[in-house]
């Protein structure tokens, strides 16, 4: 039975022609700015929609296997999801009304991932990066990766790098990322499986020298998230609940 295509994250393509560039040419776009604005939870069919599109144009443009099914469930994607919302996590970048991209900024990774000699040293972890297509090829990605760096060093000073884990056999996104400035670190096996193993980090004093001039957050949005992890984490069951039985039909595997 036919549904709404699982959702998931991916971060800006940069092979070939794009409809950012094709945009930007038409409308002179390539001095436009955004502002980027903390999610909240009324947001979170936003952030969903948003996976939801760069899922499509992957599944159907690409090669890779990223995001044929859901991982590890779609219950699972929507909690995690939500609980970044939730947790203050979670960024919007907006083109006036129109949201356009997205990332999820935590300051600890995953020790299924990282080993305890690199979690050692602080770092900013990115999540749930995404672009909107139309938005995509004139460079707003990397100026995301960039202005999430310096937010999390704004909340952890002592934060050394940007981290971030890949799907394993996307080798486009991987090749993305080196032009980034990022380093590939490792490819790591996990317990549960997961196929986003692929580890890559830059130094964060790279994003600090590097401006993101299109990127103007919100006055008054740079919220401390421990001052509201808790109370989010209690909302969590609620919206979890609520939201899956709004977008559960649209989950069924093709």
């Amino acid at each position: 039975m036919a549904g709404r295509p699982f959702r998931r994250e991916i971060a800006e393509d940069r092979v070939g022609s794009s409809p950012g560039q094709e945009r930007a040419a038409a409308a002179g776009a390539m001095g436009e700015h955004y502002e980027v604005r903390q999610a909240t939870i009324d947001d979170v069919d936003i952030v969903l929609d948003l996976i939801a599109e760069a899922a499509d144009w992957l599944r159907n443009e690409k090669t890779t296997t990223q995001w044929n099914r859901p991982w590890p469930s779609p219950e699972e994607h929507v909690k995690r999801v939500t609980e970044g919302v939730a947790d203050n996590r979670t960024w919007i970048v907006w083109d006036g009304h129109i949201a356009v991209a997205t990332v999820t900024i935590h300051r600890t990774g995953s020790p299924a991932l990282w080993t305890p000699v690199e979690l050692d040293t602080e770092a900013v972890y990115l999540h749930r990066l995404v672009v909107r297509r139309s938005y995509a090829g004139d460079g707003l990605g990397a100026e995301l990766i960039n202005w999430s760096g310096q937010q999390g060093r704004q909340e952890n000073p002592d934060a050394e790098h940007i981290r971030i884990d890949v799907w394993t056999d996307n080798y486009e996104l991987h090749d993305y990322y080196v032009r980034q400035g990022f380093g590939f670190v490792a490819v790591r096996e996990t317990p549960d499986r997961r196929p986003s193993s692929r580890l890559f980090q830059k130094p964060l004093g790279q994003a600090l020298s590097t401006r993101a001039p299109r990127l103007t957050p919100r006055p008054g949005g740079d919220l401390i998230p421990e001052k509201v992890s808790s109370f989010g984490r209690i909302l969590v069951p609620v919206l979890f609940g609520l939201m899956i039985l709004r977008v559960a039909p649209e989950f069924m595997l093709r």
